[in-house]
C-alpha cells in the first residue's frame, strides 16, 4: 500500500539520517582519542625530559660534590708537601745562620783572646820625646795659560 511504502521511505529516510549521526558521531570520537593519545604522548615526553634534566642536575651536583672534595684532598697533599719543602729549606736557613753566627763567634773570641794577650804582655815605658812629623812636599804651580 502507499501508506506503507511512504511509511518505508520515511524510516529508510530516519535510518540514513541516524546512520550519517552515528558516522558523525564515531568519527568525533575518534578524533577525541587520537587527541587523547596525542596529549598522553606529549605528556610522556615532557615528563621524559623533566626527568632527563633532572638526572643532568642531580649529575651535575654529584660532580660538583666530588670536584670539591678532589680539590680539599689535593689543596691537603700540597700543604704537606710544601710543608715539607718550607720546613727543609728552613732548616737549611738555620743552619746557615747558625754557622755565621759560629764564625762571627770564633773571630771575636780570637780577637778577644789577642787582647788578653796584649794585657798580658808588660808594657814598656813610653818615650817622653816629640814625634817627628813628615815634611811636606810643596807642590809646583803651573802658571795659567795666556789668553790671546
Amino acid at each position: 500500500t502507499a501508506a506503507a511504502k511512504r511509511a518505508v521511505e520515511t524510516a529508510r529516510n530516519a535510518v540514513a539520517k541516524q546512520k550519517d549521526l552515528l558516522a558523525k558521531a564515531k568519527d568525533s570520537v575518534r578524533e577525541a582519542k587520537a587527541q587523547m593519545q596525542k596529549a598522553n604522548i606529549e605528556a610522556k615526553m615532557q615528563e621524559a625530559k623533566a626527568k632527563a634534566e633532572e638526572t643532568v642536575k642531580a649529575y651535575e651536583s654529584q660532580l660538583a660534590e666530588k670536584a670539591d672534595a678532589d680539590l680539599s684532598k689535593a689543596v691537603a697533599a700540597f700543604e704537606t708537601k710544601w710543608r715539607a719543602a718550607r720546613a727543609k729549606k728552613d732548616a737549611a736557613k738555620v743552619k746557615a745562620r747558625a754557622k755565621k753566627a759560629e764564625q762571627k763567634n770564633k773571630q771575636a773570641a780570637k780577637k778577644a783572646n789577642a787582647k788578653l794577650k796584649e794585657l798580658a804582655k808588660p808594657k814598656a815605658a813610653k818615650k817622653t820625646g816629640r814625634k817627628k812629623t813628615a815634611a811636606k812636599k810643596k807642590t809646583a804651580r803651573r802658571k795659567a795659560a795666556k789668553k790671546k
